[in-house]
């Protein structure tokens, strides 16, 4: 799989920085692949990376959005359990 690179990083509305590890991880390893980040608002998470739009980050020549946002895995279980009790 090729995934084009640069990207640029959607944090969407993350609570901590635990709740936008991928994408703080991707940056950690790879800045020269990053170009911004995207958060929402309400978002509590920081790449270090210049906020971006989806318009500014096609002209930074952005070429793939990647979602780097994950739950906490308890909190899906959870819901699951429930649904399934």
């Amino acid at each position: 799989m090729d995934i084009k690179k640069p990207y640029l990083l959607f944090l969407g509305d993350a609570h901590d920085q635990l709740a936008a590890k991928v994408a703080i991880d991707i940056k950690q390893w790879h800045p020269e692949y990053c170009v911004g980040q995207y958060c929402m608002a309400d978002c509590h998470a920081d790449c270090g990376l210049p906020d971006l739009d989806i318009a500014a980050a096609h002209a930074a020549i952005a070429q793939t959005l990647v979602i780097g946002v994950a739950n906490r895995g308890w909190h899906y279980l959870s819901a699951m359990d429930r649904h399934f009790a």
